[in-house]
């Protein structure tokens, strides 16, 4: 009986050792993976805008075909506003289409990616939600005109 309470004791040191001794990165914990999401989470809150900016594009295009437009400056200013729209969505496919993490970089070059690709988005976001006020706000002023 006295060897019973000494296997139990020796079983769970070498289990709080082996514990200790073999702590892994749970995918909560890894770095990369954690800069990569923050990455498509940058993606997917703007991702969805790109539909309000071709809607706003056609919306302004036919506001200028209805010939309701009287001045010259307010022409030049919904063809900047469409442009502007048009850019910032194409920025978006640009940005989605040249996206792609190096499989075989080491950890720092998949980091340094990862990083200047979360700079490269948000600038892209910036940039449709920009767009996407003007564009919406310029709508706005002419349907009250």
């Amino acid at each position: 009986m006295k060897s019973l309470p000494s296997i139990l004791l020796t079983g769970l040191a070498i289990f709080a050792l082996y514990s200790c001794g073999n702590e892994q990165k749970s995918p909560k914990e890894n770095p990369l993976k954690n800069l990569e999401k923050e990455v498509m989470a940058i993606h997917d809150e703007a991702m969805p805008m790109n539909s309000s900016l071709i809607r706003t594009a056609e919306d302004l295009k036919s506001m200028m075909a209805a010939d309701s437009i009287n001045t010259v400056d307010r022409a030049a200013e919904i063809n900047q506003t469409i442009e502007a729209l048009e850019s910032a969505e194409e920025a978006m496919m640009s940005w989605m289409n040249t996206y792609r993490v190096p499989a075989k970089a080491d950890e720092n070059e998949k980091k340094a990616y990862l990083e200047a690709e979360k700079e490269k988005i948000s600038k892209v976001k910036i940039q449709m939600e920009t767009a996407l006020k003007k564009g919406e706000e310029l709508k706005a002023s002419l349907n009250s005109q």
